[in-house]
C-alpha cells in the first residue's frame, strides 16, 4: 500500500469547523497547525496538535482510507463493544454478508 498525502485544501473542502461553534478553519489557520506543510500523511496528521477526535475526522474518511477498510474497521468497533449475552445475529447483518 503506497502512503498516500492528505492535502489543506482536501481538509478544507471537508468544511472543518473550529473550535468555536459555528465557526470554520481558514486555510492561514490550517496552515498554522500544520506547521506551515501543505500535504502531510496518515503519520503526520497523528503528530498534529489537534485533539484525538480530529484527528479521527481527518483519518477515517473514505479519502484517506479505503471504504472497505472502513467498514471493516465498524464491524470490529462493533464487535468490540457488543454485549457478550447479546444476540449474534446484531452483528450477522442479517446474514447479508457485511463482512
Amino acid at each position: 500500500m503506497t502512503e498516500s498525502h492528505i492535502t489543506i485544501d482536501q481538509v478544507l473542502a471537508w468544511e472543518p469547523c473550529d473550535s468555536k461553534p459555528g465557526e470554520r478553519y481558514s486555510r492561514e489557520g490550517m496552515l498554522a497547525l500544520s506547521g506551515g506543510r501543505t500535504s502531510m500523511t496518515a503519520l503526520e496528521v497523528c503528530d498534529l496538535p489537534i485533539s484525538a477526535s480530529d484527528r479521527l475526522w481527518v483519518l477515517l474518511r473514505p479519502e484517506v482510507l479505503p471504504e472497505r477498510m472502513l467498514h471493516l474497521l465498524a464491524c470490529d468497533f462493533a464487535e468490540r463493544v457488543q454485549s457478550p449475552d447479546a444476540d449474534p445475529r446484531s452483528l450477522d447483518g442479517g446474514g447479508s454478508g457485511l463482512r
